[in-house]
């Protein structure tokens, strides 16, 4: 189905409690403008390059999906199961146990992109829970290419272990609460 002109298309499988099943489908560059894909199932799909300009995700489930260069301007992807993480991660991984590292650098490159792009989605519609997620995930493939032993990398590091980049706060709160009680307790054992 690559290349495929689907705009439009009415894919909700009705009276059903589940979707359409089409895992696994090649749609690479396919047009689906305002489709209608109600609960679908993509897992293992390739979106790569797809227009989804409109279209209603709501529900889908995009599971280990290829979605570099998919266009989602205006979609919506409430509720959209998108998985632990992207197929470039896991790609990433394989390739740094190989020691393809040219390799490992481009699929994290590729899903920073797909980080990024997910967030702005997320944001127009709105559903800013999921674009901070979203935001992590950008900033941690952001942090996986650069130099491994780099100050740049550590403070990277740093600036995710106290605070997630700015999306757990909570975490900044009990490190300020630590460096207080340390502080405290620093003070009233020098005074004895």
């Amino acid at each position: 189905m690559r290349s495929a002109e689907l705009s439009d298309i009415n894919l909700v499988n009705r009276g059903s409690d589940t979707g359409h099943d089409m895992r696994g489908a090649d749609l690479y560059h396919a047009k689906l403008k305002n489709s209608h894909l109600f609960k679908i199932n993509l897992e293992n799909a390739s979106l790569m390059k797809a227009d989804l300009t409109g279209a209603n995700l709501h529900c889908a489930n995009l599971n280990n999906c290829n979605l570099l260069g998919a266009n989602l301007p205006g979609a919506k992807v409430d509720n959209v199961f998108w998985g632990e993480e992207l197929i470039q991660e896991k790609k990433a991984r394989d390739a740094r146990k190989k020691r393809n590292y040219p390799l490992m650098l481009d699929y994290h490159e590729q899903a920073e992109e797909i980080y990024r792009h997910l967030r702005l989605v997320s944001e127009a519609s709105g559903m800013f829970e999921s674009a901070g997620e979203f935001f992590y995930k950008e900033m941690v493939m952001r942090r996986q290419q650069m130099k491994r032993w780099s100050l740049k990398r550590g403070i990277s590091k740093i600036v995710d272990v106290f605070c997630g980049y700015g999306e757990n706060p909570l975490r900044v709160v009990l490190f300020s609460l630590s460096v207080i009680f340390m502080t405290c307790a620093f003070i009233l054992l020098s005074w004895y």
